[in-house]
């Protein structure tokens, strides 16, 4: 059959990746990985034989100790296009790399025969770790690590002149006082020159902080620019495992708990899974099984796109080059109204506080966030007979099924509208397999027959609601908190044999 076959050891996967996939980039000729950066547990676009399809799918088929994996992205279309959105990653995320014992690449055509038209793009089998130790004996093993990210780089900016238009800077009268006033209302920073100039700035506006009300300070690049807004992002997996074995059984059990701290402020990942392995050998029956639970949860992903909740087009396509990124972590009122840099005007008036055209960077980090979960079981279970050593029949189930789950928030005072948003997908796959092995010797010939059959059982619900017209009360998240709903329920029905 002609498909080419090259194996990786599970070496590489010691660095523990949040992401298995990208720990193959260079090692496999012919794989190319292409990750998201700076963004905790984003999607990873690999490709086995280069690009076959300009709208389709290019992406290889992931079988896991004989289980087909569903890998669908779980990105909305505003996020694939790079328009707005957040990348939420793919379902192939939930390998564990600690669970992995050996990866086998299968990169021909031909690999199809074998999987079907979801191996057109190549298939990358994954085998875990079974319980190998000496006869009888249990073998504990500890593995830690920690891992620290920081961002690489920013577009570079210019330094020498502010926020604003015009190279002059308007005037107001307050309490008798005449001060320099910064125009906030302009989102480009082609204003006066950053000459020390003492002027009001946003932060000098607000009496509810006597420390800054009122007093001018300088006209200057700042001393805490947008790179103080970014954070040193933590990775920690810890993961034990015990594993026993013998000439009739084997069984090994596994648990990794991973913890990533993001680079932006409260955004975090948990990761928390459980692999179970064993079998057990007889005279005419064999059994076998594995069973891999994951449980995901993350707060706060950042957004991407041209979404006004991405703090890079918040900073360099709307923001202004004097801000000072440490002022604006007092992001809110006394009162939970948002102060933003970008006021409407300098009076303390309602009107005047509102935000002119874009969040504050933290207002949108800790009020306006994602939170999202998924749950994913998969695995198979087994039975081996061999009545006679020229024939063996084996029946197997491989079956997988995850739950995703969002809840995207706008809060109220917000520059866009309030809302608040659940999107649900449920999916389950089962192949039901049935093999008999025929083997006879004739001397120095020899006969191999296979006759099975499969049946493949799909299914997908997907639902989305979302609040319409505005939230009622601030603070307050549900799908009863607005004027109206609007329900986008879609499911999906598959079966094969």
């Amino acid at each position: 059959m002609g498909y080419a076959v090259q194996g990786v050891s599970s070496d590489v996967f010691k660095t523990r990746p949040t992401n298995a996939l990208s720990a193959l980039a260079g090692v496999v000729s012919g794989l190319q990985v292409i990750s998201s950066g700076g963004n905790m547990g984003g999607s990873s676009r690999v490709t086995l034989r280069g690009i076959n399809s300009i709208t389709g799918n290019n992406q290889p088929l992931y079988v896991i100790d004989g289980v087909p994996l569903d890998n669908t992205d779980l990105n909305t279309s505003l996020t694939i296009n790079g328009s707005a959105g957040k990348d939420v990653g793919s379902t192939i995320q939930d390998i564990n790399p600690d669970d992995v014992a050996e990866v086998s690449v299968l990169k021909g055509p031909s690999a199809a025969a074998l999987y079907g038209s979801r191996a057109a793009n190549g298939v990358i089998l994954i085998t875990t770790k079974r319980g190998t130790t000496e006869q009888g004996k249990i073998n504990v093993e500890l593995n830690t690590g920690i891992e620290f990210e920081n961002i690489a780089r920013l577009p570079e900016r210019q330094k020498l002149y502010g926020g604003g238009y015009n190279t002059t800077f308007s005037t107001a009268t307050i309490d008798g006082r005449e001060y320099k006033i910064v125009d906030y209302a302009s989102d480009e920073s082609w204003g006066p020159k950053l000459d020390g100039t003492p002027v009001l700035h946003w932060y000098n506006l607000d009496p509810e902080y006597p420390s800054d009300y009122l007093k001018p300070e300088p006209w200057v690049y700042p001393k805490h620019d947008v790179t103080y807004f970014f954070k040193t992002g933590v990775s920690n997996t810890n993961n034990i495992s015990l594993s026993q074995s013998s000439d009739k059984h084997s069984i090994r059990l596994s648990l990794t708990n991973r913890n990533v701290t993001g680079t932006v402020p409260n955004s975090s990942l948990d990761r928390n899974s459980v692999n179970i392995s064993g079998s057990t050998n007889g005279k005419y029956v064999s059994f076998f099984g594995t069973f891999n639970y994951l449980k995901n949860k993350s707060l706060g992903r950042p957004w991407t796109g041209a979404s006004n909740r991405n703090i890079i087009l918040e900073a360099y396509q709307w923001g202004m080059v004097q801000i000072d990124y440490k002022k604006l972590q007092e992001y809110k009122r006394p009162d939970g109204t948002p102060r933003a840099w970008n006021r409407t005007g300098y009076r303390n008036t309602v009107e005047d506080e509102r935000t002119k055209y874009i969040d504050n960077p933290y207002w949108s980090a800790y009020e306006s966030y994602l939170e999202e979960d998924r749950d994913r079981l998969y695995g198979n279970v087994g039975i081996e007979i061999t009545p006679s050593d020229w024939l063996s029949v084996t029946g197997r189930i491989n079956g997988d099924v995850y739950q995703y789950n969002s809840q995207d928030r706008i809060a109220v005072y917000s520059r866009s509208q309030s809302s608040y948003s659940e999107y649900s997908q449920k999916y389950n796959e089962f192949n039901y397999e049935l093999l008999a092995t025929i083997t006879k010797n004739w001397g120095d010939h020899s006969l191999v027959s296979n006759i099975g059959t499969n049946y493949l059982q799909r299914k997908r619900r997907i639902s989305d609601v979302v609040t319409s017209g505005g939230l009622i009360v601030p603070n307050f998240y549900s799908l009863t908190n607005a004027t109206s709903t609007i329900i986008n329920p879609i499911t999906g029905f598959y079966d094969k044999a």
